[in-house]
Formats: C-alpha cells, sequence, structure tokens
C-alpha cells in the first residue's frame, strides 16, 4: 500500500546510486595489447544504433566487433566481471543477471563520434542495468574522442571524473544504463574501448 503522506519518505535515501563507479589499472598496458590484438583476428564493422541496429553517421562513426566469450576471451570475462560485482556491491546494488552477450571492442578514428544517448531504453535494451567503458588507448595515442557525461554529474564522485578526464589505459568506468553519455569527436589517432552491458530485470 502507498504512503500518503510524503513524510513516508524520510526513511528513503536522500541520493540513488552514485552516478558513475570508476577503477584504475584494471587492464595493464600488456593485457590492453592482448585485447586489441584479440579484436584484430575480427572482421569489423561500422557501428549501428537503435533498436533497428541501422547505420547512422549523424548518431555514431566508429568501426566495432564483438569479443565472444571464449577459452581466449575468458580471462577477460572474469576480470570485468569482478569489478562490476564489485562495483554493484558497494555502488549501485541493482538487481543484475549477467553480461548482454559479447563484448564489443570499439575504434574511433579522426572524425568519429557517438552523439549524446542513453544505452537503457525501450525493447531488449530495457535491461541494461549497466554500461561498463575499458579504455584500451593510450591517452597521447589520440586527441579528442572524450567520454562526456552532463556537466555536474560526476561531482559527486571526483576519483571518477579524474579517471575519464585523463584517459587513463585500463581503466573501467560503469554507470547506469540510463545515464545520458556521448564520445566526442576524434581528431587525430585512435581511440580504442571495450564496451559490456550488464543486464537485470528492467528498472520499476
Amino acid at each position: 500500500m502507498l504512503a500518503r503522506d510524503a513524510r513516508a519518505l524520510d526513511v528513503l535515501e536522500e541520493r540513488g546510486p552514485a552516478p558513475a563507479a570508476g577503477y584504475a589499472d584494471v587492464l595493464s598496458p600488456d593485457e590492453c595489447a592482448r585485447v586489441r590484438e584479440l579484436a584484430d583476428e575480427q572482421e569489423s564493422a561500422p557501428a549501428r544504433v537503435g533498436l533497428a541496429a541501422v547505420e547512422d553517421s549523424d548518431v555514431r562513426r566508429a568501426a566495432v566487433c564483438e569479443l565472444e566469450l571464449g577459452d581466449d576471451t575468458a580471462w577477460i570475462y572474469d576480470r570485468i566481471a569482478s569489478y562490476v560485482e564489485l562495483a554493484n556491491a558497494t555502488v549501485f546494488r541493482f538487481d543484475l543477471v549477467g553480461f548482454e552477450g559479447a563484448f564489443q571492442y570499439v575504434e574511433y578514428g579522426p572524425d568519429q563520434f557517438f552523439e549524446w544517448h542513453q544505452d537503457a531504453g525501450p525493447g531488449a535494451t530495457a535491461q541494461r542495468k549497466l554500461a561498463a567503458v575499458c579504455m584500451l588507448s593510450r591517452a597521447d595515442e589520440y586527441d579528442g574522442g572524450e567520454l562526456e557525461f552532463p556537466v555536474g554529474l560526476l561531482d559527486p564522485v571526483p576519483e571518477v571524473a579524474e579517471l575519464v578526464s585523463k584517459r587513463m589505459q585500463g581503466a573501467l568506468v560503469l554507470f547506469p544504463g540510463y545515464q545520458l553519455h556521448r564520445v566526442t569527436p576524434v581528431t587525430r589517432g585512435l581511440r580504442r574501448s571495450l564496451i559490456a552491458w550488464i543486464n537485470g530485470p528492467a528498472f520499476r
């Protein structure tokens, strides 16, 4: 039964989950290189967007390939999963089930970008509770290509803001699927990252 008196809300936390969590050195430089080598063995394709999975160069320009779970990639899944479990236990406390299919390896070259968007939406994407982004490139390998959130969103988590602003190789950033974000256009070099979604029952 719903409470009629707003004072009943006093028992709830004043803040919801933190807007993001982040961890440095989740992958070493050598491990980032190993991921890139595994991706080089796969065939890449232009990035697609939306429920219809269509190419839309006004929204996103990037090259994408999938890294399926297998003998060569199990260590990557295990590593990312361990940090997802840590972040969810200490920060988000969402009802999670598991990864949404294969990890995405994404490359953004010059003039490539991803406009403002949310990873969770209607249909199947409603199950995306968390997004995970692991940076594989060194900061000096590219210009632009910033992972951006709305102004002020990361103020409550300055340690995450620092990871994002310094573009630390091997760092992992996790945030709710409903969180608005974008990747700004790359102006030089190649920005490489690994993307995963962690799914669970739709928010209610």
